[in-house]
């Protein structure tokens, strides 16, 4: 039932970038966008807060870092403006929501992805990876960018074992060309990644996504959409 999203950058090129481009999937998917340029030098989000719940903002979207997102939501939560849902990037995809974020907004964000969340014990990959992790890293924040670079050495791990005792450049090219809807035995949704050009002239790509929101019930992120929810995308 969400209409309108507001989108935060910053007023930097690489962020604005990314802002502008979910503004635009947004408008192409028919929402009402309100765009918020956030100065990096000196942030202020009580006033776009403010604007937000004058607004009627269903749906905040952000490509900043995960300390604005700290500020926003303590702003929001100032103002007594709560959306329906704070849609984070993987920046915020970490343990330190439940101790660093307001209640009241923390329990909105949502994230979404390519890997499974590594909070789902459910699937059998991240138990494996929650298993190291808790081996290695006792002591480390869980964040999703652990889980991905548990992955990524995974991923390798098998080309190397493809390789045999004699691994080459060449071997890993062809190996990672002869991959085809791979998902590292579940921790991926199902993509193409083989290494070559991409086809741009086709009519549509396949699209496949995780997303994971918090729930101080649970003591972090459950999963609202599994690891491989696809859909055909348009280009």
């Amino acid at each position: 039932g969400a209409t309108k999203a507001a989108v935060f950058y910053y007023d930097l090129a690489e962020s604005q970038q990314a802002g502008k481009f979910f503004a635009k999937g947004l408008q192409l998917e028919g929402f009402r966008v309100t765009e918020f340029p956030i100065n990096f030098a000196n942030p202020n989000f009580d006033q776009p807060a403010a604007q937000m719940k004058s607004l009627g903002i269903d749906v905040v979207f952000d490509a900043m870092d995960d300390g604005a997102n700290r500020k926003l939501c303590d702003a929001m939560s100032r103002n007594g403006y709560i959306p329906k849902a704070k849609v984070s990037t993987i920046v915020a995809f970490g343990q330190s929501i439940g101790t660093d974020f307001p209640r009241d907004c923390r329990n909105v964000i949502y994230i979404s992805g390519s890997s499974a969340n590594a909070w789902d014990t459910s699937n059998p990959r991240v138990r494996e990876f929650r298993a190291d992790f808790g081996r290695y890293k006792p002591r480390d924040e869980l964040h999703q960018w652990s889980l991905e670079g548990w992955g990524i050495g995974r991923m390798f791990g098998q080309a190397l074992a493809s390789m045999g005792p004699t691994p080459t450049r060449k071997g890993l090219e062809d190996w990672l060309r002869s991959l085809d809807d791979y998902t590292n035995d579940g921790l991926w949704g199902p993509m193409d990644y083989r290494y070559g050009k991409y086809n741009y002239d086709a009519p549509t790509a396949k699209d496949c996504f995780t997303i994971a929101k918090w729930s101080d019930a649970a003591g972090g992120f459950v999963t609202a959409a599994p690891v491989g929810t696809c859909y055909p995308d348009a280009f």
